[in-house]
């Protein structure tokens, strides 16, 4: 709570004192519990879990909004958020001549969208050689035909 001013989104903490209301209630602080009931906004504790961001999602389209790409390193790490319900990473190697993907989204054409959207913002970027993919989750591994379609020899490296 001491940090609330610095969230993206006054929204979060309705779902911040709803918890924070089921946690005084299982420890059995029955008059707390109903003062975190009451700032959350929300009636009773039977709710499920809700997530609150600025931006919408359009069910029909399946993708969250809005499209950005940030330079967090200038030419050299690109984060790409808005491209379906993953974000992607490229970073740049070392030495200039090799473009690594993190991650490969969710699906093939969001990942294609993503992909797509970088090189029209950074068009100098090198060939994409290595897609490391950090886990097997959907979110991380649906992308990868895309990936893969674009070049043979393209390496997948994985954690196991």
């Amino acid at each position: 709570m001491e940090n609330a001013g610095k969230a993206p989104h006054a929204g979060w903490l309705r779902e911040v004192y709803y918890h924070l209301g089921k946690l005084a209630l299982a420890d059995g602080e029955q008059r707390k519990a109903q003062d975190y009931l009451r700032r959350s906004g929300y009636k009773d504790f039977d709710r499920p879990i809700t997530l609150i961001t600025p931006f919408s999602r359009r069910c029909f389209r399946a993708r969250f909004f809005p499209r950005r790409i940030a330079e967090i390193v200038p030419g050299r790490v690109y984060a790409l958020s808005g491209f379906e319900f993953t974000e992607y990473y490229f970073v740049v190697s070392d030495d200039g001549r090799e473009l690594i993907g993190i991650d490969a989204g969710t699906r093939p054409d969001s990942a294609k969208a993503a992909y797509e959207a970088l090189r029209a913002y950074a068009p100098g970027l090198p060939e994409l050689t290595t897609v490391f993919i950090t886990h097997a989750h959907w979110d991380h591994v649906g992308g990868h035909s895309y990936f893969r379609a674009l070049k043979s020899t393209l390496a997948f490296l994985c954690q196991e």
